[in-house]
């Protein structure tokens, strides 16, 4: 029962979650991409998507649940398996990522 115990308080404490944030082509939004993973086997990726606020430091989540990807064997960083360095603004509100890893399309509606 200790090992069990240590083990998940180690699971926890190791997966942390890292932001990422994406500006709209003219600035005027701000996305914060909140992404963690972890392995067993499997990579499993995880986003949350927040949407910068008025107030400095408070974000609102736009997703109710987190985006969730699952790859094998592969060497990719966790925003290269979203896309989202090749993410497409359509305009200054919606934003799409693209990966070969989600099988589809992710479009963000940040109003």
């Amino acid at each position: 029962m200790p090992i069990a115990i240590v083990g998940w308080f180690t699971f926890f404490y190791a997966n942390k979650v890292d932001y990422y944030d994406l500006s709209s082509p003219k600035n005027s939004q701000k996305l914060v991409i909140g992404y963690s993973n972890w392995s067993l086997g499997e990579t499993n990726h995880y986003y949350d998507f927040y949407k910068q606020t008025g107030f400095p430091l408070v974000k609102k989540r736009i997703n109710q649940e987190s985006l969730h990807v699952m790859t094998r064997n592969m060497d990719m960083s966790d925003l290269n398996v979203l896309g989202a360095y090749d993410a497409q603004w359509k305009n200054e509100q919606t934003v799409t990522f693209t990966s070969p890893y989600l099988n589809r399309e992710v479009t963000l509606n940040l109003k």
